[in-house]
């Protein structure tokens, strides 16, 4: 089972024709994010896909991207949270899966002081729309008894920040120091540079309690 963006789709296992995969509708509905009074879900303008896995105790957990709002005269830019549900399932038919509603609705990461992780308030706080924040695509992984999710974010203030010196650091270039240096002289001379200056694209990872909430050390 895959869940794209608000839409379930199956398919038995075993099966590999794009036709064997059925709709089995809305995940949630349009009420649903009002529910939990939860600060991010009520702002949610969309919902970007992630991943879901079978629980332990037979449950679908859901793992996805709530999409705030992108209006830049009420200073909303589309802020991202990382943010879970369980999606209750049932058989109306031999052939047919449902989707009977969600419990446990919950957003579980927001980006925090942006130290880690690009925050939304630090990405858009000058008002510079070229800047870009992502906080999206959560992948559900399990290791050694340990639950983490895996996703797109942005570099924090203390890990490889945006900014003009990130173009002089030659680990972002890879190969030979000789190419580093063509390749920094041609950026840094390139109408591209002040978008590459905010460039700091990277792979995020948080570990998760069983309740599927934030782990805090």
């Amino acid at each position: 089972m895959v869940v794209t963006r608000s839409f379930t789709c199956s398919t038995k296992v075993g099966e590999t024709s794009i036709d064997a995969w059925k709709n089995a509708g809305r995940v949630f509905d349009d009420n649903d994010k009002n529910v939990p009074n939860d600060p991010y879900l009520k702002n949610q303008a969309e919902e970007w896909s992630g991943s879901a896995t079978f629980t332990s105790d037979g449950e679908v957990r859901l793992f996805y991207t709530n999409r705030g709002q992108f209006s830049p005269d009420s200073k909303q830019y589309g802020k991202q949270t990382l943010t879970t549900a369980q999606v209750n399932l049932s058989e109306s038919g031999a052939n047919t899966l449902q989707v009977d509603g969600v419990e446990d609705y919950k957003s579980i990461y927001e980006g925090g002081d942006s130290k880690f992780y690009q925050s939304h308030d630090k990405a858009f706080g000058d008002g510079n729309l070229s800047d870009n924040h992502t906080l999206r695509d959560p992948h559900y992984i399990e290791d050694k008894g340990r639950k983490y999710l895996v996703f797109e974010a942005n570099t924090g203030t203390e890990y490889g920040y945006q900014g003009e010196e990130s173009l002089y650091n030659r680990a972002y270039y890879g190969n030979s120091n000789k190419f580093f240096q063509a390749e920094k002289d041609k950026l840094l001379q390139s109408s591209k540079k002040g978008l590459a200056e905010l460039a700091n694209g990277a792979i995020g990872i948080i570990e998760i309690n069983d309740d599927y909430t934030l782990k805090t050390k």
